[in-house]
């Protein structure tokens, strides 16, 4: 039986431009990828691209995000 699974995206990211239509952002905290490469030994990446409507604006700067 095949079950449909959601991403749960809760990270905080940077804002760094639009690209086709979806949203370059460079993550605050470094993510695993799946796969390590020679390029990226660690295999952790912080730059992520992601459609427009995953995303949310919380402040506009570093300085304005509100603590929990």
């Amino acid at each position: 039986m095949f079950r449909k699974r959601r991403r749960n995206f809760s990270a905080l990211a940077k804002f760094i431009g639009y690209e086709g239509g979806n949203v370059v952002c460079e993550l605050l905290q470094a993510i695993p990828l799946l796969t390590k490469t020679r390029a990226n030994p660690q295999g952790l990446t912080s730059m992520i691209v992601l459609p427009i409507f995953y995303t949310k604006i919380i402040a506009k700067s570093a300085d304005e995000i509100p603590v929990v």
